[in-house]
Parts: C-alpha cells; sequence; structure tokens
C-alpha cells in the first residue's frame, strides 16, 4: 500500500514539472512572437522614409524626360517602389492587427472616390503599361468611406489581379452602387483556383498552391479583407475556368 501511495505521488510531482515545462516553453514562445511583431513593425516603419525618397527621386526624373529607354527603365523602378511600399502598409496593418489595435477605419462623406480610383488605375497603367485594366467606375457624387482604406484596398486587388491574373489578358474593374451599397469588383483570367483553397486567400502570410511561388507576402488580400469588414461590408470571391473575381459590397453607403 505505501508502495503504490509513494508511487502516485512520484506520477503526480512527475505531471506537476510537464505542466511547469509546458507553461514555460508557451510563454517562451509567446515572448519570441511579441520580439519578432515588434522587429517587423520597427522595420517596416522605417522602411518608409528610404522608400519614400527613392519614389520622390524617380518621379523627378521622370519629369525632366530621359532618352535611350530611360523612361521605361524609371516606369519600372516605379512600380518596384509602389510594390515595395504596398508591402510596407500591409506589414503594417498586420502589426496593428496583431497588437489588437485593429485596422482604423473611419468613413466619412467623400466627392473623391471616382477620381482616386481613376488615379490608381492610372498610375498601375504607368507602371505595367502592357497589362490592359478596363475600368467601369459608375458612382454617385457623394459615397460614405474611408477614402485612404478604400485605395489601399482597391491598390491590392488589382495589385494581386496583376501578379496573379493571365499575362495578356484584361483587368475588368467595376465600381458601382446597389441599393444603397458600394460594390467594387475587380476580375482577372486566369486558371480556376480550387474551391478548398479559396478560404485561404484572406488568411495572413497564406496564398495556397501555386500561389506561394509567387511574389509577396499573402497579406494583400488579407489586408483587404479587414477594410471591408472595418467598413461593415464583405470581401468575396468566386471562381472558374474563365476569371477570379473579387468582390466589395458595403451597405449604406449612399446618404439617404
Amino acid at each position: 500500500m505505501f508502495r503504490l501511495f509513494a508511487r502516485m505521488i512520484g506520477q503526480g510531482l512527475d505531471t506537476d514539472e510537464k505542466l511547469r515545462a509546458s507553461e514555460t516553453e508557451v510563454d517562451h514562445e509567446r515572448h519570441l512572437a511579441m520580439v519578432q511583431e515588434r522587429f517587423i513593425a520597427i522595420l517596416a516603419h522605417d522602411l518608409r522614409n528610404p522608400v519614400s525618397v527613392v519614389e520622390s527621386g524617380l518621379r523627378i526624373l521622370q519629369r525632366r524626360g530621359l532618352t535611350g529607354g530611360g523612361d521605361d527603365i524609371v516606369a519600372m523602378m516605379r512600380g518596384s517602389v509602389r510594390r515595395m511600399s504596398s508591402l510596407i502598409e500591409n506589414l503594417l496593418d498586420q502589426a496593428r492587427n496583431r497588437r489588437d489595435e485593429g485596422i482604423v477605419v473611419k468613413p466619412q462623406l467623400t466627392e473623391d472616390l471616382r477620381q482616386t480610383m481613376e488615379q490608381i488605375v492610372g498610375e498601375l497603367n504607368a507602371v505595367t503599361p502592357d497589362q490592359e485594366i478596363e475600368a467601369d467606375i459608375d458612382l454617385p457624387a457623394q459615397v460614405r468611406v474611408d477614402l485612404p482604406r478604400i485605395a489601399q484596398l482597391l491598390s491590392n486587388l488589382l495589385g494581386n489581379a496583376v501578379t496573379y491574373g493571365a499575362q495578356g489578358e484584361p483587368i475588368r474593374l467595376s465600381a458601382k452602387v446597389e441599393n444603397r451599397a458600394l460594390v467594387i469588383s475587380v476580375a482577372n483570367a486566369g486558371e480556376e483556383i480550387p474551391k478548398d483553397r479559396l478560404s485561404a486567400l484572406f488568411m495572413p502570410f497564406e496564398q495556397g498552391g501555386e500561389r506561394a511561388s509567387r511574389e509577396g507576402l499573402g497579406l494583400g488580400l488579407f489586408i483587404a479583407s479587414e477594410i471591408a469588414q472595418g467598413h461593415g461590408g464583405d470581401l468575396s470571391v468566386t471562381s472558374d475556368a474563365h476569371s477570379t473575381v473579387f468582390t466589395f459590397r458595403m451597405p449604406d453607403a449612399i446618404p439617404a
């Protein structure tokens, strides 16, 4: 009887030690994750300034006019800088989300949504002249949105379409109002995305299948989805053998 009691005590102590070891490991992993998140946030923040300087310098060079194909080279470099800026902003937003600060969305009435969308399309056409974008923007004078965030959402969706869409096939952008809801869709041709991978497209650092071999961190669609939710709307995707379509729908975007 004494031996059985001693054995039970020993097993209990062993279980307590394993539990403490497990808790220590969890605390270590949590601390490591926190350090990594802070590092990413600091790195992304500090990269903003040099990237902005490079962008400004390239813009000045392009305005002055270059010869011997210089304009094409500068345009290509500006495209790369633009992608870097987008990655930096997405990393900063991801860091905010991990700290439970969330993506700040402050919708307000604006008359500049159409102009902003046209500007984004124009910039993308300038840096990817071989990629046609068919834009159908039919919006009322005033729309209630967080303009910079919607610009970020659209930029991410168009950038995704350029990266993963079929080369030589146009990207189709549509922006309209249906029953006071703002509806923005971006469609690109290409191979069908398997149904079991569609939901993973909106997860951070997840691209799924062949998409993982392409450039990017897998944050663009996640950030776009978070911006959609911040507006009280949603971002959905459908894909078949003909096209992949991302659709943002935001109710009550138009004043009653």
